[in-house]
């Protein structure tokens, strides 16, 4: 029988876990436990456009993360 209570606290610690780098880190992968407010959700997608776009060194677009 303890054998069986270490597993299953090992599995709630592992799920704890994963839920925890979901809630924290997930919107970096679009990834979202409680959906987000349209002010958070326009930073993440400010902030992967910066990251990821095309354009990010042109003068519009620092203007336009200036406006933000």
């Amino acid at each position: 029988m303890k054998i069986g209570k270490r597993i299953l606290l090992g599995l709630v610690a592992v799920c704890a876990l994963f839920l925890g780098i979901i809630y924290f880190w997930g919107y970096k992968f679009n990834i979202y436990l409680v959906p987000p407010s349209p002010q958070k959700y326009v930073r993440v997608a400010l902030k992967n456009m910066d990251e990821l776009g095309l354009f990010t060194d042109s003068k519009e677009w620092i203007e336009t993360k200036k406006r933000r």
